[in-house]
């Protein structure tokens, strides 16, 4: 079904729903599955993001069928996104995750052993064309340094994959679960958080052409403190989507939403999704950046230097 290729729609008041998907734009982009008669879905924009999360991790033809139908439309969508500014609509504020679209993943309990209260996460999302194409984003998803990769206060990261590793990277299976330890640095904290992922890849027919599209995932299991315990993570889910843009395949069409609850003290949650939006905003320039040539100062460092 694939091959190795060379609510969004919410304001960030959380309002009603902004953009649709038109059917003009599907019909110039011709997108349809691959080998199949799947169509995109017509999806409310924040649902499409929910089940694009939940849905992530296909275990069956069927069930990556289901994946493509909902990734077609994104394609359209992001294609419409990307055009704007970041605070004109490029950003925006998705509905919160539930348990019901987490697709299995862990519930991680407070530090006091609590039930994890959904409705405290401050979701935070952006869309964003790339000028570089597919395969030179692939060999980035794929490399275990991600340093210079992340927000400005990303200082360390490191993908360790745990299933898969060797052959999602040559495409010849489709799917790959790894681990994470991300250190963060800024002046309102300073914290070390250990994630979970997983990376999925099937292919989409944009324009006659297959592509392929990779949704990644990753979450947090538990609550983290930052240094001298000021400072708490409790929540932490994120989706990743790469896929060529239709419009012109030697670029690439990304897609980042986290829905997440910190704690930091003298951080509202005004300051904290303007905060997450501008940290994810600092990714897309680092990695553009960063495919350009340019190395940052952390990108040869080891733990052991934090």
């Amino acid at each position: 079904m694939w091959h190795r290729a060379p609510p969004m729609g919410y304001d960030a008041r959380g309002g009603t729903i902004m953009y649709r998907l038109s059917p003009a734009l599907i019909a110039t982009a011709l997108l349809t599955a691959c080998g199949s008669q799947v169509e995109p879905t017509s999806l409310e924009l924040g649902e499409l993001m929910l089940e694009t999360f939940r849905d992530a991790q296909f275990s069956n033809d069927e069930e990556e069928r289901e994946l493509q139908s909902r990734l077609l439309q994104l394609a359209g969508e992001l294609s419409s996104l990307a055009d704007l500014d970041l605070d004109d609509g490029r950003a925006f504020a998705p509905p919160i995750i539930t348990p019901d679209y987490l697709g299995g993943l862990p519930e991680p309990l407070s530090e006091d052993g609590e039930p994890t209260d959904f409705e405290a996460q401050t979701p935070e999302g952006v869309a964003f064309r790339s000028d570089f194409d597919f395969d030179d984003h692939f060999e980035l998803i794929v490399d275990p340094n991600q340093n210079c990769l992340g927000s400005d206060s990303t200082k360390w990261v490191d993908r360790r994959f745990t299933e898969n590793g060797a052959c999602f990277t040559d495409g010849s299976c489709a799917q790959a679960t790894y681990e994470s330890s991300n250190r963060t640095e800024n002046p309102l904290a300073r914290v070390w958080i250990e994630t979970f992922g997983d990376l999925s890849r099937t292919t989409i027919e944009v324009n006659d052409n297959d592509v392929d599209v990779v949704v990644g995932r990753n979450w947090i299991a538990e609550t983290f403190e930052g240094d001298g315990g000021n400072a708490k993570w409790r929540q932490r889910y994120v989706l990743e989507v790469w896929v060529p843009d239709p419009a012109d395949a030697s670029k690439t069409l990304k897609l980042y939403i986290m829905w997440s609850e910190a704690s930091i003290p003298a951080v509202g949650d005004n300051l904290y999704r303007t905060r997450v939006r501008q940290g994810i905003e600092e990714a897309f320039v680092n990695v553009e950046a960063f495919l350009e040539g340019e190395v940052c100062d952390e990108r040869n460092m080891s733990r052991d230097e934090f």
